[in-house]
């Protein structure tokens, strides 16, 4: 019995090298692909950020691996930021006003929640985003 060609479906942004790498190779029979429109772009680039950050091992039995991701998510980022036409000098010194007034994460604090008045600016900001700040 021949075993029958199997399709796989991607439905993604892949590296630039893919489609040419596939293209190239004899086992690939057919493959469906387009280049995305500006708009196409920033969204397959957002959701290609969910799924590098998805990647990065919390372990850290390989950090190799873990560079390696962490590589990948910055690639992601930066061409993200390219195509907004934002430059690294304009993303640091937003990431310096941010951190001044606001902090950064190093300390690794979490809430769970926050009870607010009704009526304030806290009440109104999360109810805004119920499936970012649900109410259970």
């Amino acid at each position: 019995m021949v075993a029958e060609n199997r399709t796989f479906y991607f439905r993604k942004l892949v590296r630039d090298e893919t489609v040419p790498g596939y293209e190239a190779d004899p086992t690939v029979i057919e493959m469906d692909w387009r280049i995305l429109t500006r708009q196409e772009l920033k969204r397959a680039l957002i959701a290609k950020i969910h799924e590098e950050a998805d990647e990065i091992p919390v372990e850290e039995d390989d950090l190799d691996e873990v560079a390696a991701e962490i590589g990948d998510l910055k690639d992601v980022v930066d061409a993200l930021a390219a195509l907004y036409g934002i430059s690294e000098e304009s993303i640091a010194a937003s990431r310096r006003l941010k951190n001044e007034k606001r902090g950064g994460f190093a300390s690794g604090h979490h809430i769970d929640s926050i009870t607010v008045v009704p009526g304030s600016y806290w009440e109104k900001y999360c109810s805004q985003d119920p499936a970012k700040y649900p109410e259970e």
